[in-house]
């Protein structure tokens, strides 16, 4: 394929230009990097995050049920992974 004289001139004028700025531009293009690894780093933390949150609240959903059978705290707090400080406070309002 052959491009237009004027399309290698333009061509040429910013390799040029770029040539004389490549710290400026290398910069450029690494803080864009980094801007862009940034938020995606950010991303997936919110994602571990909203994991973490949904098995807590699946944990006590889980809890809840067990609780209003009367299960022990002690086993309820093992089979959710809950603290049985936490188990306790649940058990307070279920089983009471």
């Amino acid at each position: 394929m052959r491009f237009p004289s004027a399309f290698l001139a333009v061509k040429d004028i910013l390799e040029q230009y770029l040539k004389g700025r490549e710290k400026e531009v290398k910069d450029i293009m690494g803080e864009l990097f980094n801007q862009e690894r940034a938020t995606e780093l950010y991303g997936k933390e919110m994602a571990r995050e909203a994991a973490r949150e949904a098995e807590y609240k699946k944990s006590l959903d889980i809890a809840k049920k067990l609780l209003r059978r009367c299960m022990s705290i002690d086993d309820v707090a093992e089979a959710t992974s809950l603290p049985i400080e936490e188990v306790k406070a649940l058990s307070a309002n279920l089983c009471a």
